[in-house]
């Protein structure tokens, strides 16, 4: 009906010769279809500000679930570790202290400190999918998206050198069975009984290789702890950031 009403309009302005009252009408057309265009436009650039925040939004949740996944691990693996210290303390007291010779309980200590390890594998699912498809610049918050870079360069990182600590432990595999496995104990596990030696503590107590790997799980153990109580740190600042910023965006 607007449109047909201007048509009208324009048509009796030019029946009637009048040149300039045609022109302000013409100007004022041109207006109206700018200012429609423009509001249009910002329409389309709300609706798309909207989509990318809902995005965001998503985002956040993702890095918050996989952050929360972390803290978990790492506080189980400190846990263990824990306990592998108190295995270590265990085995040198039995070695050097103690009367007590329980060989089988000796074993199951060596076979819980030389072969069941576990170390922290970060979940990345998040930030992997986000930097491939591009989504992370999705993050408004720039000091936000930068702790969230740095943490995931850092645990990265972290899983390069894991390679290194890996090798140890593919070390310390053998190692235990070439110490223990051609022992007694090691086949009454399997209810055989080849006669085969017991192990032999006193002998242990004087073997510096053997020593020294029990230091070197030690000593690994502890940096290890230290190294995921820093993650935990981080984990628990940027889960409050995340809560903070997600806080922001739903008001």
């Amino acid at each position: 009906m607007m449109i047909k009403f201007f048509r009208h309009f324009r048509m009796r302005i030019l029946s009637e010769n009048k040149f300039s009252k045609y022109l302000i009408y013409a100007i004022g057309e041109i207006v109206l279809v700018v200012i429609g265009i423009l509001i249009a436009l910002q329409i389309n650039n709300w609706n798309e500000n909207q989509k990318e925040r809902q995005l965001e939004i998503g985002l956040l949740k993702g890095f918050e679930a996989d952050l929360k996944t972390d803290s978990l691990y790492l506080n189980e693996l400190i846990k263990e570790y824990a306990e592998d210290q108190l295995i270590l303390d265990s085995i040198t007291t039995m070695l050097f202290e103690s009367t007590s010779k329980d060989t089988e309980k000796f074993l199951t200590w060596n076979s819980q400190i030389f072969i069941l390890e576990d170390y922290f594998q970060p979940t990345t699912a998040t930030y992997d999918e986000s930097q491939s498809s591009g989504r992370f610049q999705f993050i408004t918050n720039d000091s936000l998206r930068r702790r969230l870079y740095d943490y995931y360069f850092w645990v990265n990182s972290y899983n390069v050198d894991k390679i290194n600590r890996e090798m140890t432990f593919t070390r310390a595999f053998p190692y235990f069975f070439d110490k223990f496995g051609a022992s007694k104990e090691t086949f009454l596990r399997n209810n055989k009984d080849y006669n085969l030696p017991s192990i032999d503590l006193e002998s242990l107590k004087n073997d510096k290789l053997y020593i020294s790997r029990l230091v070197e799980r030690a000593t690994m153990q502890k940096y290890q702890v230290q190294e995921y109580r820093g993650f935990l740190k981080e984990i628990n600042e940027l889960l409050n950031f995340i809560e903070k910023e997600l806080k922001t965006q739903a008001e």
